[in-house]
């Protein structure tokens, strides 16, 4: 999408992941950006959708001091309030993507699934180079059994805001590199560079010391990389996430635990390391399919029982 400002084009974002990842990185970091003290609270929104328009659109105040200038000229009486106007459209506009709206209720849009950082580098306690490996894209390389474990310490920490929790967290999705070899290097370390939690899981109390030492930003950032990817997958799946049988929408919210509902769901399989092993996209399809198979076969139950009546 495409607007028009003073004679020049902007491509309009659709989604936080249309967003250059340094940009994206800014725009959460100014919508974090305490400014309760400074504005009422009414006039915050309003500020940081100006903040982000400017952001986004790579302008500045000048830009803006032009803009409402020419407004004026055009119409001397009235070109304040018109530039006024003007701008308050055009900045929710240009950042409504990045915001969704519940009710009177507006919260950042869950749609960053880019992995903000491939690789974190650190130095360990003998001074040597060491990397620890992100998860692709959307999350898309974990398991059955990592996925879980993720929504669970991601839902902990949802319920309960503790730091400690959230170092925990990227301390399970970034692992080091599996060792190499021939194998791993011809399969492509098959589709994850890093090594596997599953019968690792020891080994993340270790890393999250390192983890604390990370910028608030970064892990802040990470964390909610995680929120989006959930919500996505969630979405993916309204079979096993969305409205239950008795109609109750599921609400992607703070109070349902969708790890333990994967565990739940996986029951007498995830215990098989090879089924454990699988990615989460084949499991949740196949875990979707016997639901499909289920309400089938309860639909024709009810509609025999309604024939013998």
């Amino acid at each position: 999408m495409r607007l028009s400002i003073q004679d020049k084009e902007f491509d309009i974002p659709q989604s936080w992941d249309d967003l250059p990842f340094e940009r994206a990185l800014k725009a959460y970091e100014l919508l974090m950006h305490d400014t309760h003290g400074i504005f009422p609270d009414e006039q915050v929104l309003p500020f940081k959708r100006i903040e982000l328009m400017k952001l986004i659109l790579d302008i500045d105040d000048e830009f803006l001091r032009t803009w409402e200038a020419d407004c004026i000229q055009f119409d001397p009486n009235h070109g304040r309030i018109a530039f006024v106007d003007e701008l308050d459209f055009v900045s929710k506009s240009v950042t409504s993507a990045l915001f969704s709206t519940e009710g009177k209720r507006t919260q950042i849009s869950l749609t960053w699934t880019k992995c903000p950082w491939p690789v974190l580098a650190y130095k360990d306690a003998k001074g040597k180079s060491q990397n620890l490996y992100g998860p692709a894209d959307a999350l898309e390389n974990l398991t059955i059994y990592e996925l879980g474990t993720v929504f669970m310490i991601f839902e902990r920490f949802a319920k309960t805001g503790d730091e400690s929790i959230a170092t925990e967290l990227i301390a399970t999705l970034y692992r080091p590199g599996k060792p190499y070899s021939v194998e791993n290097q011809m399969s492509g370390y098959r589709g994850d560079r890093r090594l596997p939690l599953l019968h690792h899981e020891s080994t993340v109390p270790h890393r999250m010391k390192t983890i604390e030492k990370l910028p608030h930003l970064v892990k802040a950032f990470v964390v909610f990389w995680t929120a989006c990817c959930r919500h996505k997958i969630i979405g993916q799946y309204p079979n096993l996430f969305g409205a239950s049988d008795s109609g109750d929408a599921e609400r992607v919210g703070n109070d349902y635990a969708w790890g333990g509902v994967l565990l739940n769901l996986a029951d007498g399989i995830v215990h098989l390391d090879q089924v454990a092993s699988q990615p989460w996209a084949t499991a949740l399809t196949y875990m979707s399919m016997l639901e499909d198979r289920r309400k089938e076969t309860e639909l024709q139950m009810r509609k025999s029982q309604n024939r013998n009546r």
